[in-house]
């Protein structure tokens, strides 16, 4: 959509998108821009440097930076950015270029008010809303997940340690074919020694033994003559 604003020596030429439309009474029209405006773009290049589309995103949002970056053939247009009240974020972004005697100017939304317009004649009675920014939300902290062996029944409980039967120390086990255990055998005394009750008495006489003397050992017998 291109146009002329101003008369004479001061008309400019306009080159946009037909982006710009309002509807009144039933009726929609194109807008253009109005002198004023056009004129106050025109005084703000002169304190602006124009710079690279991508250059100018990435100063005020990182991650659009990419999104006005072109292929390496295309050579992007030096845009001057019209951005009076200092916008940051993501509302410093030009929302529309527009071409103004061979100058690109990138206008964010926040200043395409009715003000700024002319075409329609319900643009003077139309009142400007407040933009609602809108706030970043408080992240809330993680709840932390439930352990195992953990119930959950008013307040929490700690976990129970694993008995002998659910994993834990099991006891030592004497090796198949080893030493027996260390200690007194059951069932009896010591070995070696006989019990109290059946120790030998000393003043009992020995039983004699098989030769028929008593105390003395086997003599052999005389062999006949």
């Amino acid at each position: 959509m291109q146009y002329y604003v101003g008369e004479d020596d001061d008309r400019h030429m306009v080159d946009h998108p037909p982006l710009f439309a309002c509807e009144w009474e039933g009726r929609k029209t194109l807008l253009t821009l109005n002198k004023s405006f056009v004129e106050e773009l025109l005084s703000t290049a002169q304190d602006i440097m124009p710079g690279n589309p991508g250059e100018i995103a990435g100063a005020y949002f990182k991650p659009a930076e990419l999104t006005f970056t072109l292929h390496s053939f295309l050579i992007p247009p030096k845009i001057v950015l019209y951005n009076p009240e200092q916008l940051r974020g993501p509302e410093a972004l030009p929302y529309t270029v527009v071409l103004i005697d061979k100058k690109f100017f990138g206008i964010p939304a926040a200043y395409l008010t009715p003000d700024r317009f002319e075409g329609c004649e319900g643009l003077k009675s139309m009142k400007v809303r407040p933009r609602q920014r809108s706030q970043p939300q408080q992240q809330q902290p993680p709840r932390p997940r439930p352990q195992s062996g953990v119930k959950q029944s008013g307040s929490r409980r700690a976990p129970q340690q694993p008995s002998q039967s659910q994993g834990g120390r099991k006891p030592a086990r004497r090796p198949q074919g080893g030493p027996p255990a260390k200690g007194p055998p059951k069932g009896g005394p010591p070995r070696g020694r006989p019990p109290s009750g059946q120790r030998p008495d000393p003043n009992r006489r020995r039983r004699p033994d098989e030769s028929g003397s008593r105390g003395d050992p086997a003599r052999p017998r005389p062999r006949p003559r």
